[in-house]
């Protein structure tokens, strides 16, 4: 197995180094949680719903390591929004989008700098509010937007519905299809949808009320899906 390690991941095999990076990483996803208590489990259901997704896109490698780290921590801008945004009740005003807006610039350069090997992680931190039709934060359209960051988006609203917010209940399986099916080509990528479609039990089982707790580490998972019988950058 040590040979079908890619040499960028075999820098992680320090487990006191890639514990240490995580472990940082995490405290900023903590605080977050601490600021906001709809927040607290979010990032690991959405790195276990975008889990399923990866096994049936079958990534592997790289691809799989970079998609369960942007998952993980697609949030993690959000620490540095001002607290008069989070905690506001009505709309927001035009410097508050703004300032909302900044926290999938912020999130993909720190994991830029703590995972410099894995550039899809960051722009799947970057990105994962793009939209195929083109009225996302950078605009990008269609197949500009990364595969990783339409996968977060579609969980992350998936996991949002699931588990309902203050301002609305939560909604079942059915009518999260329904709503997902009626924003495609919008808001969420034909193909991921599609891709959904097969596993949408799955997905909120992962993500839902009902959701098992279980912190996941992109390290684990990697060593989980790197076996004999595949390339090191299968999937990408």
């Amino acid at each position: 197995m040590e040979s079908l390690v890619p040499p960028e991941i075999k820098k992680w095999s320090d487990p006191s180094k890639r514990h240490k990076c995580v472990n940082h990483m995490t405290i900023f996803l903590r605080m977050l949680e601490l600021r906001l208590p709809y927040m607290r489990g979010r990032s690991d259901r959405i790195a276990n719903g975008c889990e399923i997704f990866g096994k049936r896109m079958s990534f592997g490698g790289t691809k799989m390591f970079s998609l369960l780290v942007a998952a993980k921590f697609h949030d993690i801008g959000m620490t540095a929004v001002p607290d008069r945004v989070l905690y506001r009740n009505g709309a927001l005003s035009e410097e508050e989008i703004m300032l909302m807006n900044e926290h999938p610039h912020m999130g993909g350069f720190l994991i830029s700098k703590a995972y410099p090997d894995f550039p899809e992680a960051a722009e799947g931190i970057w990105y994962h509010h793009e939209k195929p039709n083109g009225k996302g934060i950078y605009r990008l359209t269609g197949s500009e937007i990364p595969k990783i960051a339409s996968i977060i988006s579609l969980v992350g609203a998936v996991e949002s519905m699931a588990q309902g917010r203050p301002h609305r209940p939560a909604m079942p399986l059915k009518d999260i299809y329904s709503e997902v099916n009626q924003n495609v080509d919008r808001q969420f990528s034909r193909s991921i949808v599609a891709i959904f479609s097969s596993i949408s039990e799955e997905v909120y089982e992962a993500v839902g009320p009902e959701a098992k707790s279980k912190e996941i580490s992109p390290f684990d998972v990697y060593e989980l899906n790197t076996c004999g019988s595949c390339a090191p950058h299968c999937g990408d």
